[in-house]
């Protein structure tokens, strides 16, 4: 059997390394097309865990102009070009850009009964703040739809299978099922599919053979609170998601907590005027620094992200500020309730919850 990986992030990889568990006996190749920068040491890991490793891009790169989206999308199938008629089992795919639905419509063409699945990427919708309304399908504006048909079909030469074009999710129709650490909470459009459940086991599986390189230095502490920050610009009230970190931070320090500060990998906004609280290096997983502290006397904060996910399921204590920053979104709240995520409604339950913790 073999299997094509079509990845972007380091949390992709991570799953990916659980999945591929699965597949002991099988041909595993990764096309990696990086969202961060990969270094040599990862890359070593990555070509240690599968047969094959091709990276299409090695570097995060800013939204492109059309044209030139058009001919870097060119570059990055021409390095696909050695596994372009390989007859594969099952394609794995995390996200939906252009070169990846094109690269699983070639797969489609060398072998029709070729089962084609996602890893986890934008499976629940009910913690993405976008989805609130009860009709909470994202239909693709015309001029999107009209760019992927453009760069697809006109100046690529090869149109994709994008049958599903509607939805944001649009891969939906093409999908045989998906790969998720919380499968019975999976977006409308994956009902029906073939769902298979990433075990807390496989995660840190996958959490230890891709990070097995890696130390990160903590300070000495038997309590810690930790800070997992989205980008400062995706915060739909940032001034007030400052106020609250700053009261969670005091709250903390009273109770004798060590608070940790992990910001996104690309934040350039920090918080200012924050003293006695350790921040951690912006380009370590977080996923890491969740196992490392897994076991220990720890409480995660969060928004929405995957940070937050991910705690949830390895079992860790997870305090999210979603309901102080989206008060009206119910459907984001039941669904991170049923993760195991504590929503919080105000400070004071905060407090309530560092004080029972000591």
């Amino acid at each position: 059997m073999k299997n094509l990986f079509i990845m972007h992030t380091q949390y992709n990889l991570i799953l990916s390394s659980a999945v591929m568990t699965r597949y002991k006996n099988s041909e595993n190749i990764l096309v990696l097309y990086s969202e961060f920068t990969l270094s040599e040491s990862l890359y070593n890991v990555l070509a240690t865990l599968f047969d094959k490793v091709i990276v299409v891009r090695d570097k995060f790169m800013p939204i492109m102009k059309t044209l030139d989206e058009v001919r870097f999308t060119r570059q990055c199938l021409k390095k696909v070009r050695p596994i372009w008629d390989e007859h594969f089992d099952n394609v794995f795919m995390s996200q939906e850009r252009t070169f990846d639905l094109i690269l699983c419509d070639r797969t489609k063409k060398i072998n029709p009964v070729v089962k084609c699945y996602n890893i986890e990427e934008d499976a629940y919708y009910s913690i993405n703040e976008k989805y609130n309304a009860d009709d909470y399908i994202h239909r693709e504006s015309i001029k999107t739809k009209v760019r992927k048909f453009l760069i697809s079909l006109l100046y690529l030469g090869y149109p994709y299978n994008y049958k599903d074009v509607n939805y944001c999710y649009g891969m939906s129709e093409e999908y045989n099922g998906a790969n998720l650490l919380f499968p019975h909470l999976a977006r409308r459009e994956l009902s029906g599919k073939e769902l298979y459940e990433i075990n807390r086991n496989e995660l840190v599986d996958g959490i230890q053979k891709i990070y097995s390189t890696i130390d990160v230095a903590y300070p000495p502490s038997e309590t810690y609170t930790v800070f997992f920050f989205d980008l400062m610009s995706r915060y739909q009230d940032l001034d007030r998601v400052k106020s609250i970190v700053m009261e969670i931070i005091n709250i903390s320090q009273e109770e004798g907590r060590t608070v940790l500060l992990k910001y996104h990998p690309r934040e350039t906004d920090k918080f200012s005027n924050v003293n006695n609280v350790y921040e951690l290096p912006s380009l370590i997983p977080a996923e890491k620094i969740l196992f490392d502290l897994n076991g220990k006397d720890t409480i995660i904060i969060g928004n929405a992200t995957t940070s937050c996910v991910v705690a949830a399921k390895l079992g860790l204590k997870v305090i999210s500020i979603c309901k102080l920053e989206f008060p009206t979104n119910m459907k984001m709240h039941r669904v991170m309730k049923k993760m195991g995520i504590f929503c919080a409604c105000g400070i004071d339950q905060i407090k309530d919850i560092m004080k029972k913790e000591n």
